[in-house]
């Protein structure tokens, strides 16, 4: 029997995905879990690891937390003596991070097959031929083992094991909005999103695009919502519903079976009329999908998102028509925008008559074809991509003007789609955007007005008022949006 340290930084009310998939691996085989929020209680998070004597400390991670998490496993290992293991974005993009002090093994990709050999054969010489993970021996020698093959069929999976992340975060288990994947991947290539870089690291390893069965899908809705509070379902996937014959069936059962509102995230280019009848069939609230950029040429040209306005602005009719909000997620500070073009993207936003704009900057993550890109068309130095949040100031050579009137845009943005005639506010943001302070301010105003039109457009969920407080406060204050 292995013992699982799972260490997370502040949770929120959003869901980790990881640790629950990750855990109910670890349960079905025998194997010891903890969880522990080392944010919300340094000494007792450590009090907690020590007493439990872990023989692995698990870390999920985005490479922005990066030097937050050394810190943490620094404590960890100083108080345990515990293998580290970090997955996540992190390692799987910087794979060079095993070098750092204290990090003894790292997983690329997924880490449902590899965490599994792994704390099945721990301490023995097999451990260090897990694929997928690579490991720092005592010498400094690293051992680096080639990917191995992406789960092929996800309902061989046990069902996430939320109970430790319940148990853990208030916030979580109380928020009646609760959070499901009915798939993995995404077979599209938006030169933006990790997941080109991801779906050539794993080539000739499997369908990247898989769902679970209805079956098991809906079997893993309904160990949750017998347990925990939930009014409100979202699915996280990607894409939602590509295969028609595997949606037709959902729509049917779902709605007969859960008979919860819940929203989906799809491509304006894969919503047509079929897909709206069957959300609607189903009893679809919302739907996230992507405009991005208002203006063609940018929005194929450099984001390769391969769809015109047209199709975008049918889509959403066909979505309005069925009665489906829409949360339109768009981009600003593209290479080769300015402010016409940011109007471009106002007014797409206005056409199709999106229920919620949300918007962010880009940033240049590392190894995506649009950072390869702004390198070449020197608006970005070598070496200067980073992780920082799209809720943080563009990176991009651009001149100051431009950037603060970006911040000016992103604060406002979700206003000016609602209120026609309110773009004489874009003067005075960009009048605060000169200051820290009043950068501040637009950071405030912007959280202010997601918390407020986000929750009760997109998200109807019943909530009391002392609850919703304690929420608002949290995105309040913040460091990013949550």
């Amino acid at each position: 029997m292995t013992r699982i340290a799972f260490i997370a930084n502040h949770l929120s009310f959003h869901e980790i995905f990881a640790v629950p998939i990750l855990a109910g691996i670890a349960k079905q085989d025998g194997h010891q879990t903890l969880l522990v929020d080392y944010g919300a209680s340094p000494g007792k998070a450590l009090d907690r690891v020590k007493s439990f004597a872990p023989d692995v400390l698990a870390y999920t991670a985005m490479s922005c937390d990066k030097p937050v998490f050394l810190e943490i496993n620094r404590a960890m290992k100083q108080t345990t003596g515990a293998l580290s293991l970090f997955g996540g974005a992190l390692p799987t993009f910087e794979p060079d991070f095993i070098a750092e002090d204290g990090i003894d093994a790292i997983c690329l990709g997924e880490g449902d097959l590899a965490f599994r050999d792994l704390i099945n054969n721990f301490a023995t010489e097999r451990m260090y031929e897990t694929p997928n993970l690579h490991f720092k021996l005592g010498d400094g020698e690293i051992i680096k083992n080639p990917p191995g093959n992406l789960v092929a069929d996800l309902d061989t999976l046990p069902h996430p094991d939320r109970e430790l992340l319940m148990a853990e975060s208030y916030l979580i288990r109380a928020l009646p909005m609760k959070t499901f994947f009915a798939g993995r991947g995404c077979p599209f290539r938006c030169s933006y999103c990790f997941n080109e870089t991801y779906n050539r690291m794993f080539k000739d390893k499997g369908k990247i695009l898989r769902v679970k069965s209805v079956d098991y899908l809906l079997g893993e809705i309904k160990a949750v919502i017998r347990r925990y509070p939930t009014s409100f379902i979202k699915f996280h996937d990607d894409v939602f519903g590509v295969h028609k014959g595997w949606l037709e069936e959902f729509a049917e059962r779902y709605r007969r079976e859960i008979g919860l509102p819940f929203l989906v995230y799809a491509r304006p280019n894969m919503i047509s009329e079929d897909y709206c009848r069957l959300l609607r069939l189903a009893g679809c609230h919302s739907v996230g999908t992507a405009i991005e950029c208002g203006n063609d040429r940018i929005r194929n040209d450099v984001l390769r998102r391969n769809m015109r306005n047209a199709q975008i602005i049918t889509a959403a009719r066909g979505l309005k028509e069925n009665g489906i909000k829409i949360c339109a997620l768009n981009m600003i500070g593209i290479p080769g925008e300015g402010e016409a073009e940011l109007r471009e993207t106002l007014e797409l936003n206005r056409a199709c008559g999106v229920d919620f704009a949300d918007v962010g900057i880009l940033q240049p993550y590392p190894g995506t074809d649009l950072t390869r890109y702004c390198i070449e068309q020197g608006y970005l130095k070598p070496g200067a991509e980073n992780w920082a949040p799209q809720f943080t100031a563009s990176i991009l050579e651009f001149p100051e003007d431009f950037k603060r009137s970006l911040i000016a845009w992103q604060g406002l943005f979700a206003l000016l789609v609602d209120r026609r005639g309110s773009e004489w506010l874009l003067g005075l943001a960009r009048i605060l955007a000169k200051t820290g302070f009043g950068r501040r301010l637009l950071g405030y105003f912007y959280r202010i007005y997601y918390g407020l039109f986000m929750q009760s457009r997109i998200y109807p969920m019943r909530i009391g008022w002392l609850f919703r407080l304690r929420i608002g406060l949290t995105v309040l204050m913040s460091r990013n949006r949550v």
